[in-house]
């Protein structure tokens, strides 16, 4: 456990450090290593979450002329 919460914190300043698309990425490689390394089930995705980031830039994305 302690193993899979220090490759957690490594990805998270990895891709602080890295920005962007970075962070993301570094995200993407700490999840299929928890998932195809240590065999932990992915959990689902936050779909109201993505729901909300959707609707807040399609806002945006309308007021900019």
């Amino acid at each position: 456990m302690w193993f899979e919460l220090v490759l957690l914190l490594a990805c998270i300043v990895l891709g602080a450090r890295l920005g962007g698309i970075g962070l993301g990425a570094t995200g993407g490689i700490g999840l299929l290593i928890l998932v195809f390394g240590f065999s932990l089930p992915p959990g689902s995705p936050p779909s109201i979450v993505l729901g909300m980031i959707i609707s807040v830039i399609t806002a945006l994305a309308n007021t900019r002329t």
